[in-house]
């Protein structure tokens, strides 16, 4: 079986042609297609793809980390409510993203605990999403795992 584990096939990108992606995964013998969330703003997107596609799709709830702005605490509040109406398959797509923006590390961090905690309380896997950031990602699942 095959599954695609990272997808963002919700985006309006795909609105013309999501259909005919979905029936080409089908026919290739991709079972499932799982949809990181990336924001606030998209999160409506992915749980409406999840519903048309119910037997191929599969949400995930995060807050990426090029997304994470100084209002991220209510972003993540936001998308921590709607983790149990919508049974995510994982919590993602999170982490730490270097590669365009130093200036938020520390805010970027405090989210990515936040979900990684997320993750232990619904006992959920999460999907990692790391660039120019592994030192900072490893120290802090490091950190994590030694309090359990």
């Amino acid at each position: 079986m095959y599954i695609d584990t990272h997808t963002h096939i919700y985006l309006k990108d795909f609105d013309e042609d999501r259909k005919g992606i979905i029936s080409e995964c089908i026919n290739s013998g991709v079972k499932k297609l799982f949809l990181p969330n990336i924001d606030k703003n998209s999160i409506a997107d992915v749980i409406k793809t999840c519903e048309l596609y119910k037997d191929i799709c599969y949400p995930m709830v995060g807050l990426h980390p090029c997304y994470i702005k100084d209002s991220y605490e209510q972003d993540l509040d936001y998308l921590k409510s709607i983790i149990k109406s919508i049974n995510p398959i994982a919590i993602g797509e999170i982490g730490i993203d270097l590669y365009w923006d130093k200036s938020n590390l520390e805010i970027q961090r405090e989210a990515f605990i936040t979900q990684i905690n997320w993750a232990k309380e619904f006992k959920l896997p999460i999907v990692i999403h790391a660039r120019d950031s592994y030192n900072e990602i490893f120290e802090i699942l490091d950190r994590l795992n030694e309090a359990t």
